[in-house]
């Protein structure tokens, strides 16, 4: 009889611990939905400073979830001196699979305008877009952090994908989990000058790559009507666009550099993709050696020829340059 009532008791305990520890989950996973989603709004509400881009969202942000957050707004507009640059519909920002030191992000939108492709055939602008990135705690203490994302449009005709793998470094992120990192970039008020300023990055790794779903025929098609050509002159035409590129980078030394023979064949694959031959394209970057920091405030706050300079030459000195074809 003891030993029953002994283990009725300790079941009560459990269940008394499990109870409580899941209201503690409840209130924190609560609490910390409601500051993303105040920060959210109070950050694509900040409006414009200086001359550079900003957001404007006619209503706020709602974020959902219970361990994964998802937050959407019907209506995201990128603008630029009180001018509209892109209109996304339906815009979403989540958050998943949410470890103490790790997290994966994702963004989604369908792009309704697109002013900075005004002189694009609508054949090639894309509808919608995807985001998607790992992200991860690498050393708590220095405050590194690694990501790989994945950035994607998606058209009638093609689609294209940026991937990158990138290293962040940065005293504001010491000692910091995953979460509070991303509440201090989504800070209104954060001096972003400031954070920039001692901010360090590492490129490890990114690639371009272009699929064909229709490429060939829409290319015709856009060349049917701004130039007049028959089917019959397409690939003649093509050949000659491609020519006139190589003879303009020849003209700027890109042939004798050490990516010559690289962006010879990344032409050329580019060519046998807008003929049909091939479906997809990928340029990419890999870097030879790890831990090659690059100073952000250089790149991005007070950049000048002789820092430009630098950073093309540590691209040729640090990076290989690579053209990868799907047939």
């Amino acid at each position: 009889m003891l030993g029953k009532r002994i283990a009725k008791i300790i079941l009560i305990i459990g269940a008394g611990v499990i109870c409580a520890l899941f209201i503690l989950f409840a209130y924190v996973s609560t609490k910390v939905k409601n500051e993303f989603e105040a920060q959210l709004n109070a950050f694509f509400n900040m409006g414009q400073r200086g001359d550079g881009f900003y957001f404007e969202i006619p209503k706020p942000f709602s974020c959902s979830g219970f361990f994964s957050y998802e937050c959407k707004v019907p209506v995201l507009k990128i603008m630029m001196q009180q001018e509209k640059q892109a209109e996304i519909d339906n815009f979403t920002m989540g958050f998943r699979d949410i470890r103490i030191n790790s997290l994966q992000r994702y963004m989604r939108g369908n792009i309704k305008t697109l002013e900075i492709a005004q002189n694009v055939s609508p054949e090639f602008i894309p509808h919608s877009f995807e985001y998607i990135s790992k992200d991860s705690v690498v050393d708590r203490h220095s405050g590194e952090v690694f990501s790989h994302s994945v950035f994607k449009t998606i058209g009638n005709n093609a689609d294209a994908e940026i991937q990158t793998n990138l290293k962040l470094k940065s005293k504001k992120f010491s000692n910091k989990n995953i979460i509070n990192i991303f509440k201090d970039l989504f800070e209104h008020n954060m001096d972003r000058d400031a954070f920039v300023e001692k901010l360090e990055f590492d490129l490890q790794k990114t690639s371009f790559k272009l699929v064909s779903k229709n490429i060939k025929e829409a290319m015709l098609s856009v060349l049917k009507q701004e130039r007049q050509i028959h089917e019959n002159e397409y690939e003649k035409t093509i050949n000659e666009g491609a020519d006139n590129i190589r003879f303009l980078m020849g003209l700027f030394g890109v042939f004798d550099s050490p990516y010559g023979e690289q962006v010879m064949s990344a032409i050329g694959a580019y060519v046998d993709l807008l003929k049909g031959r091939i479906k997809s394209v990928e340029v990419g970057l890999n870097a030879k050696e790890e831990d090659q920091y690059f100073k952000a405030k250089r790149v991005f706050l007070h950049p000048n020829p002789n820092d430009v300079q630098r950073i093309f030459a540590k691209i040729f000195n640090y990076y290989d340059l690579s053209v990868e074809v799907e047939e």
